[in-house]
């Protein structure tokens, strides 16, 4: 009997599931066909294909030992992935095919053998939700069906290239806190100060590391970089008094503030004839009482935030001194994060003998040893929650030794970036993404403009002082990313928000020049703890 023969290339065409007339002499198939599935059980087809001299790529399927490839989708010339959206059944094989098309011809499939895994199988980590703000990159992300053993550490990779992974040394990798507050997923935020400059396009993963050192990674979040808040620039008088020109120039405003009624002042020293200094006396006392103990004072305004009769965070004094001590979740009695303690950082402002001045976030590491920070710790009230500053967290303490310095919060401007944002995560009444000083109720928030107290330094190097009045008809205050906007718009790169409120006055030449709540029972401005000032050499 003879031999039953099949030609090459109908065999090949066979074995292809494609007809002859589709096959061309000249069209080069694509190459490294691949097949993947997302955590949401999508199935992901990617290749290779070296020119885009095409007129695009067809993408077709079955399911294994079935009859002809369904044709999917035809996809333009440039796409070199696929989403299939029709739905496949779990624990069953199929074969996924792509050919490369031009004019009426078209090229051999590449094709690919791929199990559908149930979604209940699926292994890995997914990112849940992100959200992007001038403060920063946000990510709530969740292992899945991962053993103890491959998610020994988690965390989030950033990176200017696609697709980027914690082995590149050129992209930032934050671990997440090991407590994430007893919840399956983890919530984690990247502070703006630590994203790339001057990038609009970044690419976000999370990773889950196991105890072999094997590395997961979740799909590849494109991420467009927000733009940042405009400078408000008001319209400001020149009120320096006669005794001070060419010593500080002091300046006021009545320009309106969006639309509200709006006073402030600002003081710039001149470092050739002044000097930056902080007061602290032993106990609370009001500014212009302070003002009076001092010599050569010729602008003071308040300083830290205090407790009784003590002041609150680090300062500088010869050197950098003092204690962050862990912040309460909430000062509220009844929230439910009033008991919970937080490891967390706090703005920092100081000079050096010779001048020089820098705004950053101050900390106690483990031993208590007090450092300053170019980035915050980035808490998440409820959710993440960090053991001990560490440089994957908040990178290595910088090299400046304050001879005078103080603590406030938040910082609201950094190297011309707003750090302060009030998007809330998934909980509610203050649970803000950007609250990365875990600032109080009555300082941080949207619509919340009582009066304000800051430091600021300009571009040149020459440090601002600056007050504005709120909660009266004839001002009505700033909220905290206002308040960088004006301080961006009178020139400074850096600024840091003071203890204000009731606390906030300017001392100048003499006299408290804004706004006074004079306490009854003494008659005078409210006792303080801390104060800064200019001084004359």
């Amino acid at each position: 009997m003879k031999a039953f023969t099949i030609p090459l290339t109908m065999l090949l065409l066979l074995l292809a599931g494609c007809n002859e007339a589709s096959q061309p002499t000249s069209v080069v198939m694509p190459e490294q066909l691949s097949v993947s599935q997302s955590m949401d059980g999508k199935v992901v087809l990617s290749w290779n294909y070296a020119s885009t001299d095409l007129d695009g790529f067809q993408v077709s399927y079955k399911l294994l030992n079935s009859g002809d490839y369904i044709p999917l989708e035809t996809v333009s010339a440039d796409t070199h992935t696929y989403t299939v959206t029709q739905e496949l059944m779990g624990d069953k094989s199929y074969y996924f095919a792509v050919s490369a098309k031009k004019g009426s011809d078209q090229s051999y499939p590449a094709t690919a053998l791929y199990r559908i895994i149930p979604k209940g199988e699926l292994k890995g980590i997914n990112i849940l939700r992100s959200y992007v703000s001038h403060a920063g990159i946000m990510a709530e992300y969740e292992p899945q069906n991962l053993l103890a053993s491959e998610a020994k550490e988690m965390g989030l990779c950033l990176g200017t290239a696609k697709d980027p992974t914690i082995d590149d040394s050129n992209n930032l990798v934050v671990a997440a806190p090991a407590d994430r507050k007893g919840k399956q997923s983890c919530m984690q935020v990247i502070p703006i100060t630590r994203l790339p400059k001057d990038q609009s396009t970044l690419y976000l993963r999370a990773y889950s590391k196991g105890d072999n050192g094997k590395t997961i990674y979740s799909e590849t979040k494109e991420i467009q970089a927000a733009s940042q808040p405009e400078a408000i620039k008001l319209e400001w008088t020149d009120v320096t008094p006669a005794s001070l020109k060419g010593k500080v120039d002091v300046f006021k405003t009545t320009s309106q503030l969006n639309g509200r009624p709006f006073n402030a002042w600002y003081a710039v020293g001149n470092p050739a004839t002044t000097r930056i200094k902080r007061n602290d006396p032993q106990s609370n006392t009001s500014l212009s009482k302070q003002a009076a103990q001092l010599n050569k004072v010729l602008v003071l305004v308040n300083a830290s935030y205090f407790y009784l009769n003590s002041t609150i965070g680090l300062y500088g004094h010869g050197g950098l001194k003092g204690t962050n001590y862990p912040l309460r979740g909430s000062l509220k009695a009844d929230h439910p994060e009033y008991g919970t303690m937080y490891k967390a950082s706090r703005g920092f402002f100081g000079v050096t003998r010779d001048g020089a001045a820098q705004i950053c976030w101050g900390g106690n590491t483990a031993d208590g040893t007090p450092h300053l920070y170019n980035h915050p710790m980035p808490i998440l009230l409820g959710e993440a929650a960090y053991a001990d500053f560490t440089p994957d967290i908040v990178g290595e303490p910088i090299e400046f030794v304050p001879y005078y310095g103080v603590s406030g919060g938040p910082v609201v401007l950094k190297d011309g970036q707003v750090p302060v944002d009030f998007e809330k995560t998934r909980e509610e009444a203050e649970y803000y993404v950007a609250n990365y000083e875990l600032m109080p109720y009555d300082i941080f928030g949207k619509n919340l403009t009582p009066d304000r107290t800051a430091v600021g330094i300009m571009e040149d190097g020459r440090i601002v002082l600056f007050v504005c009045d709120g909660r009266i008809p004839e001002s009505k205050g700033a909220d905290l990313i206002e308040l960088a906007q004006i301080m961006k718009g009178i020139g400074c790169k850096d600024a840091l928000n003071l203890d204000g409120g009731g606390s906030t006055n300017m001392w100048v030449d003499g006299a408290i020049v804004n706004h006074m709540d004079i306490v009854p029972s003494t008659g005078d401005t409210r006792a303080i703890r801390s104060v800064i000032g200019f001084f004359e050499k």
